[in-house]
């Protein structure tokens, strides 16, 4: 089974949250805000689930609409075998990368072995 390297940015306010990816758990408050690292395995032609959940309402400090501190999740890069994946093509190819609301999820579909090398074509265009 192949590994992956996420790179995600942390925010913390009134602690941080918790992150799923698939059956890997990351409990609330176990990362510090800041630039953290996790390896997951995937198989080829299935899907990696996402999820962000512990924020409530009160989790987010704003001033005139502008939000200064967050409890969120923000993925940096996603590394799957000889492709990296950053933020700004995760933006415009595949789905916004900031997990802002409790119980957020998003599906990564990762192509099967054959398609692999067309995908990254078009995820780093």
């Amino acid at each position: 089974m192949p590994k992956a390297l996420l790179t995600l940015c942390v925010g913390e306010y009134n602690g941080t949250p918790g992150f799923s990816i698939n059956d890997l758990t990351i409990p609330p408050n176990s990362l510090t805000e800041g630039i953290h690292s996790i390896e997951f395995d995937y198989e080829y032609g299935s899907d990696v689930v996402f999820c962000m959940f512990d924020k409530g309402p009160d989790d987010t400090l704003s001033k005139n609409n502008e939000v200064i501190k967050d409890k969120s999740i923000d993925i940096q890069s996603l590394t799957l075998m000889f492709i990296k994946i950053e933020n700004w093509q995760f933006h415009k190819h595949i789905w916004n990368p900031y997990f802002s609301v409790n119980k957020q999820t998003r599906v990564l579909q990762i192509p099967t072995k054959d398609d692999f090398p067309l995908w990254y074509l078009q995820v780093t265009e």
